[in-house]
This record gives structure tokens, sequence and C-alpha cells, in this order.
């Protein structure tokens, strides 16, 4: 992965993505499925693809990132893995850890 996001999005789109996401990974903590090694795609829309993982050693983290999506002639979904958005950076427990900035 990359140290920064690659494109940029509307913050009200931001928002509505780090929404989604801090409730998903809490469901995900509530019912004991975020570990070590996890790596989850979410198709949130037509837009964006979702990816959440976790990492690291001791401290792990889950990190949040949005992948652009695109709709093929044929009406299929293509993501495109170079360019991402950064959601967030959360704890095993699901909380934040620290404030996003574009």
């Amino acid at each position: 992965m990359q140290d920064t996001p690659t494109i940029k999005i509307a913050d009200s789109e931001l928002a509505l993505l780090q929404a989604f996401t801090q409730g998903y990974i809490n469901a995900l903590v509530q019912n004991d499925n975020a570990y070590e090694g996890m790596d989850e795609f979410y198709c949130f829309n037509d837009k964006w693809d979702i990816n959440i993982h976790s990492v690291g050693h001791k401290q792990r983290t889950i990190y949040a990132v949005a992948y652009p999506q695109t709709i093929d002639a044929d009406g299929y979904l293509s993501t495109d893995t170079s360019n991402w958005v950064e959601i967030g950076q959360y704890d095993m427990n699901g909380t934040a850890k620290r404030k996003v900035t574009q």
C-alpha cells in the first residue's frame, strides 16, 4: 500500500464511507471476526469498493481504504486498486486511531 491516498473525494462522500466502515468494523468486533490478517472487501456501491484489513504485530491496526470502481461495457464492475482513498485506521476494538486528512 502507498503512504498517501492517490485520489480525492468530496468530504460528504468520505463521511458516508467512514460512517459505513465504522459500523462494519463494529459488527466485526462484536462478532469476534476482527483478527490479525483479516482482509475483507465490500462493494459499497457501483462507485466504491471498500477494503478492510488488519496488519501489525503487537499493535495491530485495522486499515480501511476505498478503491474506485467503474462499470465496463458489459455491465461488470471493475476495481482500480492502483488508486485509493484512505477511510481510516482503527485499533482491534474498532476505535478510530487517528483523524484522516486529505
